[in-house]
């Protein structure tokens, strides 16, 4: 995904996700999927949200 948005826009992806911009926000801004900016995220080290999914307390 980094080869075509370029690694500035996968930067400006992680950011708008940490400064807590919705995922389907981030994709239409984009223009691609949900789940690709899931990947993005995953990949950039970016935590998923500010809930840990194995026991929900806060970061």
């Amino acid at each position: 995904m980094t080869d075509r948005l370029g690694e500035a826009a996968v930067r400006e992806i992680i950011e708008a996700r940490q400064a807590g911009m919705k995922l389907k926000d981030v994709a239409k801004r984009y223009g691609i999927s949900e789940s690709s900016v899931k990947r993005i995220i995953a990949s950039g080290g970016a935590p998923r949200s500010k809930y840990s999914q194995a026991d929900e307390t806060l970061y």
